[in-house]
């Protein structure tokens, strides 16, 4: 008979594996091992020999017996459990382990891998195999960001000194590692393996955060400008008034000319908090084409080269 099993994994950050090996094997009669993206899986060990009694679709190969009255291992390091039954024989032992890291790697970040086993067996039997996964623990950190942008923002702000605010951890891993790293999934994780949180105050580690923060500094008298009739515009923000290019947007006759940063607007951060908007709201007119003619009348004796004359 043909038995089957399967293990399904998902990789979450394949950048942190160095290597994966197909390193030991132990069953009765005979095995196949496949491993690879979901559907697209790809034998990588078989034994004990060059033949299966199934084919691919599990369809009996005719000639091909089951039942070899064996249970094989083959353990090229010698670190497995050794022999567990009366009729056992290593086997293959020339046969070094076998790199899958290409198999695993190949399914990508979120993707699936399937790790199954094929095992042929006349009567009564079993199948087992291990792989080794090695992987750089400082890695395995992923999705690691400040979000959502808009607080990411607002932080900026009061750093960059726009803003009045204060910011609070409000969630923190235990730090169980001389008090200042924390142990996730087994992987001990301190401050420097982070990404730099947006604010020097904050430590690395914090998974949640309050932000409270008051936006004052666009308040008071703005710059004063002419408008197109002449007059002298002097407007004052009292607050709720954080666009007045508004209705230049909305006006089919202006067109945008360009953006530029107001002077001392930007934060040390890079953000802008004002910026001076360009718009022509000008007319197209129709100016008549005019033409002009010089005459010079010499009377007398003059010569004359340019605009110089002399008499003669």
């Amino acid at each position: 008979s043909l038995y089957e099993e399967e293990l399904i994994f998902r990789i979450l950050a394949p950048q942190a594996i160095i290597r994966a090996e197909l390193d030991y094997a132990a069953y009765d009669d005979q095995m196949q091992i496949w491993i690879g993206p979901q559907g697209r899986e790809t034998k990588v060990y078989q034994g004990p020999k060059a033949t299966f009694p199934y084919d691919d679709r599990g369809r009996r190969v005719e000639g091909v017996p089951c039942e070899l009255n064996t249970h094989w291992i083959w353990d090229p390091t010698r670190t497995g459990m050794g022999c567990t039954e009366k009729d056992c024989a290593y086997v293959q032992d020339s046969l070094k382990p076998v790199n899958i890291s290409s198999y695993i790697q190949a399914a990508g970040k979120d993707g699936l891998v399937r790790f199954f086993l094929r095992d042929a067996i006349g009567g009564k039997g079993e199948a087992y195999a291990r792989m080794r996964i090695y992987y750089k623990p400082n890695k395995t950190i992923y999705e690691e960001e400040w979000t959502p942008a808009e607080c990411v923002e607002a932080l900026n702000a009061v750093t960059d000194g726009m803003a009045d605010g204060t910011s609070v951890c409000t969630k923190m891993p235990t730090l169980d590692v001389g008090g200042r790293c924390t142990t996730m999934d087994g992987v001990i994780v301190c401050p420097e393996d982070m990404v730099t949180p947006p604010n020097s105050d904050i430590n690395p580690l914090c998974q949640e955060m309050k932000l409270t923060t008051d936006y004052d500094f666009y308040k008071g008298e703005m710059d004063c400008w002419i408008d197109p009739n002449g007059n002298r515009q002097c407007p004052d923000n009292v607050g709720g008034n954080l666009d007045d290019c508004k209705l230049y947007e909305e006006d089919p006759k202006c067109t945008f000319i360009k953006s530029e940063c107001v002077d001392g607007a930007a934060g040390a951060s890079g953000t802008c908090y004002v910026t001076e908007m360009t718009y022509d709201c000008g007319e197209d007119v129709l100016v008549s084409d005019t033409e002009s003619e010089t005459n010079y009348q010499c009377p007398g004796d003059i010569a004359c080269m340019g605009n110089e004359c002399i008499d003669t």
